[in-house]
């Protein structure tokens, strides 16, 4: 009997991911430590601002940021996808919601 085992299938998935687009086995990691280290900037900095959660705040901070950098390492051309679709949606929305008034002369 099989049983589902998530950490064999991510394990396949990463494994996949670094044949098709070698780059993404240094990519990963890098990207990795730089958003591990920007996520724990950033939680250490917030738990200043609300005096609260010194610990778990830059420790949530990053393992978020790690998760976050790993993920964009491990697939670099969906990421960029998405953010120049974000980039073009926004672009859009500000076009049409922004009531630009012509200039008077």
């Amino acid at each position: 009997m099989n049983k589902f085992n998530i950490t064999k299938m991510i394990h396949s998935v990463v494994e996949n991911q670094g044949k098709k687009v070698p780059i993404t086995n240094v990519l990963k990691d890098a990207f990795m430590g730089v958003g591990a280290l920007f996520g724990g900037i950033y939680g250490f900095s917030n738990s200043l601002h609300h005096e609260n959660g010194l610990f778990w705040r830059p420790s949530l901070g990053m393992a978020t940021g790690g998760l976050l950098g790993y993920t964009i390492g491990l697939f670099p051309f969906h990421t960029m996808g998405l953010a120049i679709a974000g980039d073009l949606s926004y672009t859009c929305y500000t076009y049409y919601t922004k009531k630009i008034k012509p200039v008077d002369s």
